[in-house]
């Protein structure tokens, strides 16, 4: 168990040891209770899988599924960690690594309390695909974006068109032309995929 824990820029957890293994351990579908923080909202804990997922990294998830199944959002929670969408991009072969893409802020320079939103994006192993993650760090509702010139830098020339996907859904959004704007409630995250036409 980590004897730190601190809360560092953008939106990672600093402590000596164990890191993937705590956040799902002691934190994802841990609603309400004794817990470091103490219970966070299911749209909260999709912040942090889709954050984690978006990451080419291990993701060890050890809670008693019986217990989370009597919470009323459990069924949700437990469906969340089971997209095969979302755990495709995670362990992705190409094992790319995201980077942050965008991100606005309240006041004069970005601090951790002033970003409102950012968006996380990695190229996929999959030809002319790419992933993102438009996080909603506020407490209101926000429209969040993606462009295709941040997502696929790495292509020349840069392509206008995509095809979205909303991987949490598991829906097709349809083609969108040079950025995917999307609503994102308070705390909450959409993670998507977008294909180059």
């Amino acid at each position: 168990m980590p004897t730190r824990l601190k809360y560092e820029y953008p939106l990672f957890f600093v402590f000596q040891q164990r890191l993937i293994e705590y956040c799902f351990s002691q934190q994802v579908c841990q609603f309400g209770g004794t817990k470091n923080p103490p219970g966070m909202t299911l749209s909260e804990y999709r912040v942090m899988f889709y954050v984690w997922a978006i990451l080419p990294s291990a993701l060890l998830l050890t809670f008693d599924v019986r217990t989370v199944l009597t919470h009323p959002d459990g069924f949700e929670c437990v469906s969340m960690i089971r997209n095969p969408e979302v755990l495709a991009v995670n362990q992705d072969p190409a094992a790319i690594g995201s980077r942050l893409l965008s991100q606005g802020f309240t006041g004069p320079a970005p601090t951790t309390v002033s970003i409102t939103y950012q968006v996380f994006g990695r190229k996929l192993s999959a030809k002319n695909t790419y992933a993102a993650v438009l996080l909603n760090r506020f407490n209101t509702t926000l429209l969040a974006k993606v462009t295709w010139a941040d997502l696929m830098s790495d292509m020349n020339p840069i392509p206008r068109n995509a095809t979205v996907r909303d991987l949490g859904k598991q829906i097709t959004l349809g083609p969108f032309t040079d950025t995917f704007v999307t609503t994102v409630p308070p705390h909450d995250a959409v993670m998507i995929s977008a294909v180059a036409a």
